[in-house]
């Protein structure tokens, strides 16, 4: 997987994630509160795992924070171009 790949894949997941919990929060006191806090939870591991595999310079394997990875251009580490 691409370096924007991983990224427009880690912003499906994310608003994902914001739909299911604004959902928990919205159906308090019901039989569904806990399948959708463990829907948010995966979603939550799912965030983590492609930003630590897939958030990587693809010439140097150098991690990409994540933070950053939205306006980054360029490798902090070794300088090339990230596709």
């Amino acid at each position: 997987m691409s370096f924007k790949q991983a990224r427009k894949l880690l912003d499906i997941i994310f608003i994902a994630e914001m739909v299911f919990a604004l959902l928990g929060l919205a159906l308090q006191d019901t039989f569904l509160k806990t399948p959708i806090f463990i829907v948010v939870v995966g979603l939550l591991f799912s965030l983590f795992y492609v930003s630590a595999t897939y958030l990587k310079c693809p010439h140097c394997d150098s991690g990409i924070d994540p933070r950053l990875s939205r306006q980054a251009t360029h490798c902090p580490f070794c300088g090339e171009k990230l596709e």
